[in-house]
């Protein structure tokens, strides 16, 4: 379930989610975000969220691939916590650019780790990151391009996580 409202120069959303899995029980996780339009082409942001994932059966049970990626019965179900602050600047109509940075907490997060890949879950993990997002539009074409750094670690090793880019992107052209 979810609340949204706008006043004068705010608007926010309040949302709360159930999640209920036969093996691992329910989760209730929450969230929270504000916006407030400081001028009119300049939008500031703030959330807050929670995240439950219960493993997937692939997770669990996969046969792996010679032994290599294999699943994990034992695997516990991750949950997470999220904030972000960010600024989107829109001087026209058909232009806007978006800089957010976050931070997100997880525990037991779960991962193709080890010597075999095996899933496994990491006690802690820690993501923060920056992405700058901008979007462009005349009457026939669209741009939309993303950019994101991001520094992905166990805090508990130092070590930077398996298969997570520090520095991913993208951009596309559509004819609209």
């Amino acid at each position: 379930g979810g609340w949204s409202a706008h006043l004068r120069s705010f608007d926010w959303e309040l949302a709360t989610r159930h999640d209920y899995n036969s093996v691992f029980g329910g989760a209730t996780t929450g969230s929270g975000a504000i916006g407030w339009r400081v001028a009119p082409t300049l939008r500031l942001t703030a959330s807050l969220g929670q995240g439950f994932r219960a493993p997937s059966l692939n997770e669990q049970f996969s046969p792996g691939f010679g032994g290599e990626f294999a699943g994990n019965p034992d695997l516990r179900p991750e949950r997470s916590r999220s904030s972000e602050l960010g600024a989107e600047w829109t001087p026209a109509d058909d232009f806007s650019l978006k800089l957010a940075a976050y931070h997100t907490d997880i525990d037991d997060l779960i991962d193709f780790t080890g010597p075999l890949f095996q899933a496994e879950n990491t006690e802690h993990a820690r993501i923060d990151g920056l992405e700058l997002e901008t979007h462009w539009q005349d009457a026939d074409w669209r741009i939309d391009g993303n950019a994101t750094w991001q520094d992905a670690r166990d805090p508990a090793t130092g070590e930077r996580l398996l298969r997570r880019a520090s520095r991913k992107g993208d951009i596309a052209l559509t004819r609209v």
